[in-house]
């Protein structure tokens, strides 16, 4: 897994509790082409050609962000980075079970020109994009059949 920026002027950690299957958040989290069907502040996630860990993608989450997939370890890890308009990305998804349930643990760094003339405007920003992230995965995997 690549490690994030501990130094990037933008960084957070986040973890929730799901009370799902690993299997069945797993499915979730890895499917790329279905986030915007479940998480309101995705407009756009398209997949360019089939999953692998080494997959680019297109993300609309506020910025448009062209990713590439770089860790891709099943029911146990996924990663990818990210570029926009200056600014690079690094996004770590580690999963846990838990009995029945699975906790998820994500980490992100962002650094770049514009992180660093924005800091705060954009940390705010991006510490409720990824809580709503959490939130909405919890939800939808907690409430649907994958």
């Amino acid at each position: 897994m690549r490690t994030i920026n501990y130094f990037a002027p933008i960084t957070l950690e986040r973890s929730i509790v799901i009370d799902a299957k690993v299997e069945e958040v797993w499915k979730v989290l890895v499917q790329i082409d279905n986030w915007s069907h479940w998480n309101k502040d995705i407009s756009i996630s398209k997949i360019d050609g089939r999953k692998r860990s080494d997959c680019y993608f297109r993300l609309k989450s506020g910025f448009t962000f062209r990713a590439k997939v770089h860790t891709l370890k099943d029911n146990f890890e996924f990663g990818w980075t990210g570029r926009a308009l200056g600014l690079f990305l690094v996004n770590n998804c580690k999963l846990r079970k838990t009995e029945d349930k699975t906790s998820i643990y994500i980490e992100e760094s962002l650094e770049g020109i514009f992180a660093l003339l924005f800091r705060g405007m954009l940390q705010r920003n991006f510490d409720k994009r990824v809580d709503n992230w959490l939130q909405q995965i919890k939800i939808y995997c907690e409430n649907t059949e994958n």
